[in-house]
């Protein structure tokens, strides 16, 4: 299922790169803010093969990006952050940690064009997340603190409504996942969902 997401995503990338539409609008810069949560993560002891869960509490989800829109189709580079602080660990209340993944994303959307103020939109990404567990403890008991930059994807959709001659807002959601991570010795599973609110402004 991964891969067949991932194939789709490098699809429509390349074709989105490709075509230019007569009406295009040109470079824009954009920002978003929302909230994420990410799914209950479940991470394998390397050294003795256990498996256990770790719960998030939610977080948010930062990013700016550039890019241009031909129209239909645009494409972008995207920065962003997400942060989300740790709940349980195998059902044990963490006292302590957090995971801060700084993302680089090349995305594409589609703009379905209704000839209407607002205009859904689909998206997908290909790009690298470089995800941080911050001193992660459980009854005072350290169990990860730790760096790693995996291989990461998303894909999404929302509607953006005509703020200004020059400005759209959007509204959306987003699902994201990088590969597994190698973390003090373990393998943790990583993705999540956000609801964002973003800006754009043409020039």
């Amino acid at each position: 299922m991964n891969r067949l997401i991932l194939i789709m995503c490098a699809a429509v990338i390349v074709f989105t790169s490709t075509t230019l539409h007569a009406d295009d609008r040109g470079p824009y810069v954009s920002g978003h803010a929302g909230i994420v949560m990410l799914d209950d993560s479940s991470v394998t002891d390397n050294i003795t093969g256990n498996v256990f869960d770790i719960d998030f509490d939610l977080g948010y989800d930062l990013g700016i990006a550039a890019g241009y829109d031909f129209g239909m189709f645009r494409i972008e580079g995207e920065l962003g952050t997400i942060y989300n602080e740790v709940d349980k660990y195998d059902s044990i209340r963490a006292s302590d940690g957090s995971f801060y993944t700084v993302t680089l994303m090349a995305n594409s959307y589609f703009d379905i064009q209704i000839n209407s103020p607002v205009t859904p939109f689909l998206f997908a990404g290909l790009g690298l997340a470089r995800v941080s567990t911050d001193d992660i403890s459980v009854n005072n008991i350290r169990i990860a603190d730790d760096t790693d930059t995996a291989f990461a994807f998303q894909i999404g959709a929302g509607v953006s409504f005509v703020f200004w001659e020059n400005v759209d807002l959007d509204i959306g959601y987003r699902y994201f996942q990088a590969d597994d991570l190698e973390l003090t010795d373990t393998t943790v599973e990583y993705s999540g969902h956000s609801v964002i609110l973003g800006i754009r402004y043409w020039y």
